[in-house]
């Protein structure tokens, strides 16, 4: 439930630094559009895992330069130095690890890989969410334990022992996972 509230933050003031950036490049002039460092621009959106959206749609917006095909070349060898760093394979399964979207920008030789690399990274996110869910069950059942009579408390004292081992098979799933991938 956190994480889809982080997440919708994110969104939310990603778009907000995007009509900040908008307002701020529109009342620059062109001659400061001139002088970014394109390359230094694409490496962070490729680093990022950013789509093409914004050389294609947003930077003619923000920069009407008249030098537009000279900015996105710089932009595009940019973007793809930054995307060898994100489509390394631990940052796949630390982005699928931590629920974030991938928008399939790696490159056609590294996608596989990556996404092999992120779906694991789900995969142990969801063992560690059912794991979560274990433990809030368990507290739940130590406080019943606590007020049950000593006629119930076996069949309580079974469900905790089924709980802790269902938990500790994922926690032997996890490890496994990151010792397969040799993370």
């Amino acid at each position: 439930m956190l994480h889809v509230l982080y997440i919708k933050y994110m969104r939310t003031m990603s778009f907000f630094i995007l009509i900040f950036l908008c307002i701020g490049c529109s009342s620059q002039k062109t001659h400061d559009c001139q002088e970014a460092d394109w390359f230094e621009l694409g490496r962070r959106d490729g680093a990022m895992g950013k789509s093409q959206r914004f050389v294609n749609s947003e930077l003619p917006l923000l920069c009407p330069s008249s030098n537009k095909e000279e900015e996105k070349k710089l932009f595009n060898i940019g973007r793809k130095v930054g995307l060898l760093q994100y489509c390394r394979p631990e940052n796949a399964f630390e982005l699928g690890k931590d629920g974030k979207e991938y928008e399939n920008v790696c490159p056609e030789e590294s996608h596989s890989s990556f996404l092999d690399f992120f779906r694991q990274g789900l995969q142990v996110r969801e063992l560690q969410i059912v794991n979560q869910d274990i433990d809030n069950k368990l507290s739940i059942l130590d406080q019943q334990l606590k007020a049950t009579s000593p006629s119930g408390k076996s069949e309580m004292e079974s469900q905790i022992l089924k709980l802790k081992n269902l938990k500790s098979q994922n926690n032997r799933q996890v490890d496994n996972i990151q010792d397969k991938l040799k993370l």
